[in-house]
């Protein structure tokens, strides 16, 4: 795995959705930083247990939600926050492209009888649940949610109702010192459904996208078979 701190241009590669960061893992993300390019709901190489639905999937809303109980699905069983972060985050998606759905829809141009401003919300950061990310010292670190934005590694920590341990103290000091952005989700906020500690992942999340794409639109449904 190579460092956050490292070199610029080197692949980052965040194994996710497992307790451990194991050879040969599922899912596994490769980001090519060199490109600049956010990981995006709509780029991501999805990887499914079982091939999607085509009926499940007639909508931009079944769509979210198919997305939405696969990431679940990686959180861990035990851990409700987990879960709840997830749901949260889909929701914050639709609410801000709601929020500015009059400049959403002039975006879309001459293909405003085509799309609709709903589809740019697979244009949002991917979330990828119990991300394991390196630290400075050549170990790693596992965080509840990491994101690429392009420019930054940003990791998400939903806060305990105790004090972090020692050694996690000390993780998530390293993740910072090695450049890697902190996102600190009060377990309040999630309860509560508040959404700010999350505006710098959804404000102008669109921003670079020409376009809205879905990803099941048909040429991209042989990238996110099982295997594939």
């Amino acid at each position: 795995m190579e460092r956050a701190a490292g070199s610029a241009h080197a692949p980052l590669v965040i194994p996710y959705g497992v307790a451990e960061p194991v050879a040969g893992a599922a899912f596994t993300v490769e980001i090519d930083r060199a490109r600049a390019m956010p990981l995006r709901l709509n780029n991501m190489r999805w990887q499914f247990p079982n091939p999607p639905d085509p009926e499940r999937l007639a909508g931009t809303d079944a769509r979210l939600a198919f997305l939405e109980e696969h990431l679940v699905s990686l959180c861990d069983l035990w851990s409700r926050p987990q879960q709840d972060f997830v749901a949260l985050y889909f929701r914050a998606i639709c609410a801000t492209v709601e929020a500015e759905r009059v400049a959403l829809t002039a975006a879309l141009g001459a293909q405003q009888a085509l799309l609709d401003a709903r589809d740019w919300s697979f244009s949002a950061f991917c979330p990828l649940p119990r991300a394991h990310l390196a630290l400075g010292d050549g170990g790693t670190a596992r965080v509840d949610f990491a994101f690429w934005t392009g420019t930054a590694l940003v990791a998400v920590e939903i806060e305990s109702a105790s004090t972090p341990r020692r050694d996690r103290r000390a993780a998530l000091a390293s993740l910072e010192a090695s450049g890697v952005g902190l996102i600190a989700m009060p377990r309040a906020a999630l309860a509560h459904g508040d959404t700010r500690p999350l505006a710098p992942l959804l404000e102008g999340f669109w921003r670079g996208e020409p376009l809205p794409s879905s990803p099941f639109r048909p040429a991209s449904l042989a990238r996110i078979l099982p295997g594939s």
